[in-house]
């Protein structure tokens, strides 16, 4: 599935699958544990005003409306891949004001956010080195 979504070109073949998963927009490593990323998820879910729904252990939906009252429904994943990362996901609704509200989400997280261009475990581990 995830590969359906990617293009793909000459130079992808050579990436690893982590490189092409980190490669969306809309997906970003964390620091911190995973309890703790949750519990900020929800705080700002909460202060944008976004209803949200834990599934299993570490996939929320998160709903709102956008500036037409229609509908806007995504799904956030905490995956665990040589860090932690938020991947989010729009399932229903305008593709534009999806990106408008993951932003503003990110905005809020971004204490959170690994700015390096390694995921986090990654780079630790050739600290040591």
């Amino acid at each position: 599935m995830l590969l359906s979504q990617i293009p793909c070109t000459q130079g992808s073949a050579s990436q690893t699958t982590m490189q092409r998963m980190v490669k969306r927009m809309t997906r970003y490593y964390v620091l911190g544990e995973r309890e703790q990323v949750v519990s900020d998820l929800h705080r700002a879910c909460m202060q944008l005003g976004y209803s949200h729904k834990k599934h299993d252990g570490f996939t929320f939906n998160i709903s709102t409306t956008d500036r037409r009252n229609m509908d806007l429904v995504f799904k956030v994943t905490l995956l665990d891949l040589d860090g932690l990362l938020l991947d989010f996901r729009l399932s229903k609704g305008d593709g534009i004001e999806f990106k408008k509200c993951f932003m503003k989400l990110k905005n809020q997280l971004d204490y959170l956010i690994c700015h390096s261009r390694e995921p986090p475990m990654f780079s630790q581990s050739h600290q040591h080195s």
